[in-house]
């Protein structure tokens, strides 16, 4: 009984510690690599102007092609630790964690560009 208990909190443990994992790379990566993406693609930059100013500014498929990637490659590790058994609930754990926080980024990301807000 003790066994079954300890291994319980341990996958508790692991399944946190996954999820913390996948925030924090979701807040400190996501944005780098989307410009980083950007740049090595040569996509344009969003135009630059003050929201009152006359300018149309209409949102381009190719603004979220760097996002879509950076959000992408993060989901790599947990879908490589949801194979193993032993690891699936992590891995799941930190996807979801970085999987919403980094779309969470995009979307802050895209209202302040764009002000969308």
């Amino acid at each position: 009984m003790a066994a079954t208990s300890t291994t319980t909190r341990a996958g508790k443990v692991q399944v946190a510690a996954a999820a913390t994992v996948g925030f924090v790379v979701a807040i400190f990566v996501v944005i780098p690599l989307a410009h980083l993406t950007r740049s090595r693609l040569g996509l344009p930059e969003p135009t630059a102007a003050p929201l009152d100013a006359p300018v149309d500014r209409p949102i381009i498929a190719t603004y979220w092609v760097p996002w879509l990637l950076a959000w992408a490659v993060l989901l790599v590790p947990g879908i490589a630790f949801m194979l193993p058994v032993r690891t699936r609930r992590a891995g799941w754990a930190y996807s979801l964690a970085v999987g919403a926080t980094a779309g969470v980024i995009a979307l802050f990301g895209a209202w302040i560009d764009w002000g969308l807000g």
